[in-house]
């Protein structure tokens, strides 16, 4: 009975600040009378609807109203953007929260702490406190004298300005009195392996630069355009965008939607998917919605192989190198970087050859600045021409990549071949016509290739003990001889 009587009560309070208001000018309108008199009287009328109010009710039959008397909020209000939004946007709303559940949020008059419902000791929900509805970028700055409770010279944070503001500085969101110095960045901030690795490493960190910055990045409630410093209307700097800090490549898939607002079906790129994505498919790095295909599907950012000018797209001798058989595929030389792993979107051509083509003297390797490789043994350990602008005659050239001696595993040194190097090329006994057969067919081994015998010109004669080049019509050559 007692509980039903306060509930009414409660129900009843703003009727009873109504029936006081009309005392009041009862009381007034007494002038000239037994004021003594008429206080009673505008008193005993007041206890009087006061009486009912509680036992009835002022406002339970108004069936359209938006007012819960059981909270003292709008239907609803327990929803994060219903009571959150206008605390955070109004400039008292944090310190009108305060009134009620007291000045610690822990309760108050209401004996209601706003810690239940949101998680955490403190009146906001828990992380992430950017993006979405539990963002604290959109709170009005006049707020900040109840966040300093818990976030003076940035407590209770990851982020605390440098320097802290002066004793007795009025605490502001963007004055070094909280967690964020002037204008709402670090120190450094503005430096692009600062604020661009932020944005792009964290899963709604493009979002968070529009809450100040605009959604079209020209401005917002900053007034601060991303484009002055960028030099481009986008919130990225210009090209190249692979590679640096600057690179496109480790950015957080989950940032897609907002690369969509540019990018859509390739827009203003170089690379568009095939086919476009369907309509209504959520953005998304690689699902032919923005610039990029399937992970899967090579050919979105380069040539299989690689067939242009520009990275990831260099052609460089890459054709060459595939034409010589199926033991030469994108792990022969970039071992560990193939699709879906860190190193194949880090914006780098990584060249780590495979294991298997080490020289006998040493570890396969490359050198980026020169684009050379060295003691891979494919090509006999000897540092090769550029990646780039270089070649190999195979017809001709065969000490580029082939030694005397037994120092690498293709090094010719049977029989005879001191005395012969010095005087004859070695095309004078090897057939180049019988190479594409024999000459490339066991890179992966140490064999490296089909047996040498098999490329010997038939005008020497060689019966594999002997040869008998004269017979065969060799100009200069000997008789037969013993090999």
């Amino acid at each position: 009975m007692i509980s039903a009587i306060k509930r009414r009560a409660r129900k009843a309070s703003s009727c009873l600040n109504l029936s006081w208001h009309w005392a009041q000018i009862m009381i007034l309108k007494g002038e000239g009378h037994d004021m003594k008199k008429d206080v009673r009287y505008a008193i005993g009328v007041m206890i009087f609807f006061g009486i009912i109010m509680i036992f009835t009710g002022c406002s339970s039959a108004n069936k359209e109203s938006s007012f819960s008397p059981d909270t003292g909020h709008a239907v609803g209000w327990a929803l994060a953007d219903a009571h959150g939004a206008p605390a955070k946007t109004q400039s008292n709303g944090f310190a009108s929260c305060q009134s009620c559940h007291g000045a610690a949020f822990s309760g108050g008059i209401v004996n209601i702490s706003c810690f239940t419902c949101h998680g955490v000791n403190a009146p906001h929900p828990s992380a992430p406190w950017r993006g979405m509805a539990t963002t604290h970028t959109n709170t009005n700055p006049d707020n900040a004298s109840v966040c300093a409770l818990c976030h003076t010279n940035g407590a209770n944070s990851s982020v605390q300005p440098s320097p802290a503001a002066p004793v007795g500085t009025a605490p502001g969101c963007f004055n070094n009195t909280l967690c964020h110095a002037t204008p709402g960045h670090p120190v450094g901030w503005n430096a692009a392996d600062q604020h661009g690795a932020s944005a792009k490493a964290q899963v709604n960190g493009f979002s968070s630069c529009q809450a100040c910055h605009g959604t079209d990045f020209s401005g917002g409630t900053a007034l601060i355009s991303c484009f002055t410093c960028h030099g481009v209307n986008a919130p990225h700097s210009p090209a190249p965008w692979r590679g640096g800090v600057r690179t496109h490549t480790n950015t957080n898939k989950g940032n897609a939607s907002v690369c969509a607002l540019c990018h859509t079906n390739g827009a203003n790129s170089s690379v568009q998917p095939s086919p476009p994505a369907p309509a209504g498919t959520a953005p998304d790095c690689f699902n032919n919605t923005l610039c990029h295909a399937n992970l899967s599907d090579c050919v979105t950012c380069h040539g299989t192989p690689p067939s242009g000018t520009a990275f990831p797209n260099i052609a460089g001798r890459h054709a060459v190198h595939t034409g010589l058989g199926s033991y030469i595929a994108c792990g022969t030389c970039h071992a560990g970087a193939g699709s879906g792993t860190a190193l194949h979107i880090n914006g780098v051509a990584d060249v780590i050859i495979d294991t298997v083509y080490n020289a006998k003297s040493g570890a396969a390797s490359f050198n980026a600045a020169s684009a050379t490789c060295a003691n891979a043994s494919c090509h006999g350990g000897q540092t090769t021409p550029s990646w780039l602008t270089g070649s190999i005659d195979v017809n001709t050239q065969c000490t580029s990549c082939h030694a005397l001696g037994t120092a690498q595993y293709n090094s010719y040194n049977s029989g005879e071949h001191s005395l012969h190097v010095s005087m004859f090329a070695c095309t004078v006994c090897h057939d180049t016509t019988k190479l594409a057969v024999n000459h490339f067919t066991n890179l992966g081994t140490q064999a490296m290739e089909g047996p040498a015998s098999a490329t010997i010109n038939s005008a020497v004669n060689y019966n594999g003990t002997s040869c008998n080049p004269s017979a065969g019509g060799l100009t200069g050559c000997h008789s037969s001889q013993n090999w």
